[in-house]
């Protein structure tokens, strides 16, 4: 259960520093959740540690801290994600499947700490979910990925592949790929 501080009368969980760990139906009964600082850490293999329908709102305002992190084999599903100003979401160690219902407000930017997959295509080890919305080309160039905590990014930007939000190739890398490609091409052709 969270705790009482963190929880208006009406079922919304704010958390706004510090860390609150979510375990198996531990905000189950939520409304709404928000964080503008700390950390929500949903950890543990038991399901349901989130309302399905509550909506969450990231927005710390920086990408020096998660808002939203994972620990271990997670699999959540929960309503729109909305971003309110810069925010981090930690895929941690182990898999996971994090699915949200749907976009809501879009601002800032986005990072992806610790996400493990493969550029530009679906069903990694991690993997962010939507299963409703859209997100613009320019929302879109704001969402980075990182092999690790913030320092070693991958890729540039992201693409959805079907519903999955996905990290996409440098342009430099993805020209000099078509070209060798090309290059193999036309010396295969030549013998």
């Amino acid at each position: 259960v969270p705790d009482p501080a963190l929880t208006s009368p009406i079922g919304l969980a704010r958390l706004a520093v510090g860390l609150l760990s979510g375990s198996a139906g531990a905000l189950a009964s939520t409304s709404a959740i928000s964080v503008t600082g700390g950390t929500l850490l949903l950890s543990g293999s038991a399901a349901d540690r989130l309302n399905n329908a509550a909506p969450v709102s990231l927005g710390t305002g920086s990408h020096s801290a998660a808002g939203l992190a994972v620990s271990g084999n997670v699999t959540e599903s929960v309503g729109a994600l909305s971003l309110l100003s810069n925010g981090v979401i930690d895929m941690g160690a182990g898999a996971a499947l994090l699915t949200f219902a749907n976009i809501g407000t879009w601002t800032g930017s986005l990072h992806v700490w610790n996400w493990t997959g493969t550029l530009a295509a679906s069903g990694g080890t991690d993997r962010l979910l939507f299963s409703a919305g859209t997100l613009s080309s320019a929302q879109l160039a704001n969402v980075q990925f990182y092999s690790d905590s913030g320092a070693t990014p991958i890729g540039s930007g992201a693409a959805f592949i079907g519903s999955e939000l996905v990290p996409v190739p440098e342009p430099g890398a993805a020209l000099t790929a078509l070209l060798l490609s090309a290059a193999a091409f036309r010396h295969q052709r030549r013998r």
